[in-house]
């Protein structure tokens, strides 16, 4: 007889491709056909809730594809894929590296940025709550000290880069959406996914503030954060910059000088 990891290896490789049915019948009691047809039942029932959960993280993703073809992707990658998490929430994190070979989406290039970026925004929604610093926090700040104080982001916040306009793509497909449907392709974005405020916000950045947050993110003081911010665009104001990014960006409050400790 099987031990329990065999069964249960053999059973969920019974749902992941119908070939397999066979295998995971003999296991079972009872007539073998009905016990096949019984576990295609069952294969369906699961394809339907991981497609469902991935239509959940990746809704633009999936219009923008049509159901169908989003549909058949979904497949593939459970049977490529198959979850290890018993909260599907946690399903697709890997959806944009296997589309990346998927040779059904090669025309498709920019989707798998796309979905990265959805994926992101599918994971902010779920991140801790935490205070975010307030302009006069920082200005507070002796001046002699500001240089040293190493600004983190707020949790839930990511970075992408892309050769693609995944941002204008993403704010078209959005509820509300009211503007022109139209994308400048010739046109790559870099975006910044947030929810300084609990409302996940996609932000396309200009190169000196992309590098002022990637600097931020890597826990390098300000003034490594500004040396950043002005190579990634040198003719940048970087007063205006730096006060665009504390007045409204994702900074977590638990500023850290290198020489005094947690900012309060």
């Amino acid at each position: 007889m099987p031990d329990l990891i065999d069964t249960q290896r053999a059973i969920a490789a019974a749902l992941r491709q119908g070939g397999q049915a066979n295998r995971a019948a003999v296991l079972f009691v009872g007539d073998e056909e009905l016990i096949t047809r019984r576990l295609a039942i069952y294969r369906g029932n699961v394809l339907a809730a991981i497609t469902k959960a991935l239509v959940t993280a990746f809704p633009v993703s999936q219009s923008v594809v049509g159901g169908e073809f989003f549909d058949a992707l979904a497949g593939a990658y459970w049977r490529f894929a198959p979850s290890t998490s018993g909260d599907l929430h946690d399903y697709g994190r890997s959806l944009a590296d296997f589309v990346a070979s998927f040779e059904p989406a090669r025309e498709l290039p920019y989707l798998p940025d796309l979905l990265r970026l959805e994926w992101f925004v599918h994971r902010a929604y779920s991140a801790a709550d935490e205070s975010r610093l307030e302009a006069r926090e920082l200005a507070a700040v002796p001046t002699q000290a500001q240089a040293g104080l190493r600004l983190g982001l707020l949790p839930g916040t990511a970075l992408i880069e892309s050769i693609y306009p995944i941002v204008s793509i993403w704010t078209i497909h959005q509820p509300g959406y009211d503007g022109k449907f139209e994308v400048d392709w010739s046109l790559g974005e870099r975006a910044l996914i947030a929810r300084p405020y609990r409302q996940v916000t996609v932000t396309a950045l200009r190169p000196s503030a992309f590098a002022l947050y990637q600097a931020f993110d890597r826990g390098d003081t300000l003034e490594e954060a500004l040396q950043c911010a002005q190579s990634a665009e040198q003719d940048c104001d970087l007063v205006e910059v730096i006060t665009e990014v504390v007045a409204k960006g994702p900074i977590s409050a638990r500023a850290v000088s290198a020489q005094q400790g947690v900012l309060r």
